[in-house]
C-alpha cells in the first residue's frame, strides 16, 4: 500500500513538473492548440488540451460509426495530423493515397484549420491522377516560400480483415 502512495505522488510530482516545465518554456511561436473540428458535422467531438499547453487531441465520431482523432502539435511548426478507419485497401500505396484524398474531401467543409489543407489535397489529387510515385512518410510540398507546407501520408496499418487505419498530416513551418 505505501508503495502504492509513493508511486501516486511520485506520478504526480512528475507531471506537476511538466506542466511548470512546459509554461516556463512556452517561447513557441504559436499559440496553444484551438478546436479544428466544427459543430456543424462533428456534433459529438471532444477537444482535449495536452498537459504542454499547447498541443491538443480531438475525437468525433463520423456518421458511419468510425472514430477520427485529429492531432493538432508544434511549436515553430503547426502539425496537424488526422488518423480515421477506412475500407482495406491491400499493398497499394496509390489506392491509400486516393482513400485519404476522399476521405479530406469529405470532411474538409466541416474543418477549422491555420493552414491551406485544401491546396494539400489538390495536389495530392493532381499527383495520382498523374501516375506521380508515391511512398508513406513523403513530404510533399506545397505553399509559398514565405509560408512552407507539406502534407504527408505517415502510415497505413492493417486493423483487421476489412478494416485499416491511416494518419495524415499537413504541416505548416517553420514559422
Amino acid at each position: 500500500m505505501i508503495h502504492l502512495i509513493k508511486t501516486t505522488i511520485l506520478a504526480f510530482a512528475m507531471l506537476f513538473n511538466q506542466d511548470a516545465q512546459a509554461q516556463q518554456n512556452n517561447d513557441c511561436v504559436r499559440g496553444a492548440a484551438e478546436p479544428t473540428l466544427t459543430n456543424k458535422y462533428f456534433s459529438n467531438h471532444k477537444f482535449t488540451l495536452q498537459s504542454d499547453g499547447l498541443s491538443a487531441i480531438e475525437t468525433a465520431v463520423l456518421p458511419n460509426g468510425s472514430v477520427l482523432k485529429v492531432y493538432n502539435e508544434g511549436c515553430e511548426y503547426v502539425n496537424i495530423t488526422f488518423e480515421f478507419k477506412t475500407k482495406l485497401i491491400p499493398d497499394s500505396i496509390q489506392e491509400n493515397y486516393i482513400e485519404a484524398i476522399r476521405f479530406m474531401e469529405s470532411i474538409y467543409p466541416y474543418i477549422d484549420v491555420p493552414l491551406d489543407v485544401e491546396s494539400g489535397i489538390h495536389l495530392l489529387k493532381h499527383q495520382t491522377e498523374q501516375g506521380t510515385s508515391l511512398s508513406y512518410n513523403q513530404e510533399i510540398p506545397y505553399g509559398i516560400d514565405d509560408f512552407p507546407e507539406c502534407v504527408v501520408l505517415n502510415y497505413v496499418e492493417k486493423i483487421n480483415d476489412t478494416e485499416q487505419l491511416m494518419s495524415l498530416s499537413f504541416i505548416l513551418g517553420p514559422l
